[in-house]
């Protein structure tokens, strides 16, 4: 998925993925900057009790001064922040292309997901 960015200052994405399916270990790769986050689904296990399963959602804000990682799971919240590889990046977009593409070491085909992000200019 490329998102196109029309602003002029750098600013932060919210990323949502939705499974259809259970996946493990999702890494996000912006091409642009080779920038990474990957979710250990270990990790996640151990704060939840599973890893990704169908249904669930995870939202990830890279947006500054709102940084976070949650999992929607049946209607309840987790904060799931430490399932994140200690070398994540927060991504930043940029003016124009900023390309991105996940892997997953399984269930890739079961992962959707949706970018938002603000729109900056600079001011006078």
């Amino acid at each position: 998925k490329t998102v196109y960015y029309t602003g002029d200052s750098p600013v932060g994405v919210v990323i949502y993925m939705h499974a259809i399916g259970p996946a493990t270990n999702v890494e996000i790769i912006n091409l642009r900057s080779a920038e990474s986050m990957k979710i250990d689904t270990t990790r996640l296990e151990a704060l939840t009790g599973f890893g990704i399963l169908e249904g669930d959602d995870i939202i990830i804000s890279t947006v500054t001064g709102d940084k976070y990682v949650a999992l929607l799971r049946n209607g309840d919240y987790y904060n799931i922040l430490n399932a994140l590889d200690k070398d994540a990046d927060w991504f930043q977009i940029e003016k124009g292309n900023n390309p991105f593409v996940y892997t997953a070491e399984t269930g890739s085909t079961n992962l959707q997901f949706r970018f938002e992000n603000q729109i900056a200019y600079e001011g006078v």
